[in-house]
């Protein structure tokens, strides 16, 4: 009986003294001590803010293009005797440098033959030309005073007819004689070539694509732009307004490398596209 009272009365005992540790450690606690808490002042510069104007730099990139480019291509037909070595791709050359000569014999003849008809029309139009003023002095002799006579009796059709023939022939030999100046080839301004696409001895005919070539004076470089930074630029708009003689011109700084060297160039913006690029705008 005493045993059972014991295995009762000790876990209670244990749980009553756990509980009045805990009240006790509640009634005891220190109490916190109350701090003075110090406001800090921060320090601000500050300004009156003022309009002025910003210098905005725009950046983009484009590919370098020669402003001039151009196909050689013959105006006749014949055989390629000559080329210069400067007609090579990569060659620089001069404005009037012979590019290419075709063989001109066929054409040397043509103007000779040309030459003989011309002169051939001018003999008959001289002697055509003695006809009729022979016939005007008949009809004044041998014809009474108040009779008309018909511009065929004086040989006008006729005369009229050998001008118009001499005329041609003229214009014949005009043209052997450009056919002769296109046998050769000349550059037309000062340049460097891009494309050679025929060679000594090659037959060419009127059309043939001989080569590419490119001025060397100027070239552009095409800077593409998002709409965001065209409200910065003041670009030339002279279609707009045709009376706005004097536009301040755009500077653009142009920069490139090559190999470990940066080169600088400054250039101006000369013309806008009325275009935007649909999948980039």
């Amino acid at each position: 009986m005493f045993r059972k009272i014991l295995r009762i009365l000790v876990p209670v005992a244990i749980l009553a003294g756990c509980v009045w540790g805990a009240l006790w450690l509640v009634w005891n606690q220190p109490k916190p001590e109350m701090a003075e808490v110090k406001i800090s002042l921060i320090q601000v510069l500050g300004s009156r803010l003022k309009k002025t104007d910003y210098p905005v730099t725009v950046k983009s990139q484009g590919m370098v293009q020669a402003r001039t480019q151009s196909a050689i291509l013959p105006e006749i037909t014949g055989k390629i005797l000559e080329l210069s070595p400067s007609f090579n791709e990569g060659g620089y050359f001069k404005k009037d440098e012979v590019l290419v000569k075709i063989d001109p014999v066929d054409y040397q003849t043509a103007l000779v033959v040309a030459q003989a008809a011309e002169a051939r029309a001018r003999t008959a139009l001289a002697e055509e030309q003695a006809k009729a003023d022979q016939a005007q002095e008949d009809f004044k002799s041998l014809t009474p005073s108040g009779i008309s006579i018909s511009e065929l009796a004086l040989r006008k059709p006729q005369l009229a007819q050998a001008k118009a023939e001499l005329s041609a022939r003229s214009a014949e030999v005009v043209k052997a004689q450009r056919d002769v100046e296109r046998t050769v080839v000349k550059a037309p301004y000062d340049g460097q070539v891009l494309e050679q696409n025929v060679d000594v001895g090659q037959f060419v005919t009127s059309g043939t694509i001989l080569g590419k070539i490119f001025a060397i004076d100027f070239f552009e470089v095409r800077l593409p732009l998002p709409e965001r930074d065209l409200g910065f630029l003041k670009l030339p708009a002279h279609y707009r307004d045709t009376s706005a003689t004097e536009i301040e011109p755009v500077k653009v700084y142009l920069r490139s490398k090559l190999g470990t060297e940066s080169i600088r160039w400054e250039a101006y913006v000369t013309r806008v596209e009325s275009a935007i690029d649909d999948s980039t705008r």
